[in-house]
């Protein structure tokens, strides 16, 4: 039955989702501060925190994209296609 690995391969791409839109954030943020931190009108603790939130956002975009690839394999591997059309039959030498 195929509909679990549906369902796995639909959470994954639901995740990834999430995971592009954060990273989309973290970027824009990143580009806003950026001004800032060249200015020095910021800590630099707090640079490295935006720079690590970037870092994180992207592994997790890395991450789901591997989930939903492992998914849509294991929904693959549920359909069972045969090379000719045809009946399969024992032969006997």
């Amino acid at each position: 039955d195929s509909k679990p690995h549906a369902i796995k391969l639909q959470q994954a791409e639901a995740r990834l989702y999430g995971a592009k839109a954060r990273l989309d954030a973290c970027q824009k943020k990143h580009e806003r501060f950026k001004t800032l931190a060249d200015k020095s009108l910021i800590s630099q603790n707090e640079w490295e925190q935006i720079e690590t939130e970037v870092l994180q956002a992207k592994a997790e975009v890395a991450l789901d994209t591997a989930l939903c690839k492992e998914a849509s394999l294991d929904l693959e591997y549920c359909t069972i296609c045969a090379h000719k059309a045809g009946r399969v039959g024992a032969v006997d030498i």
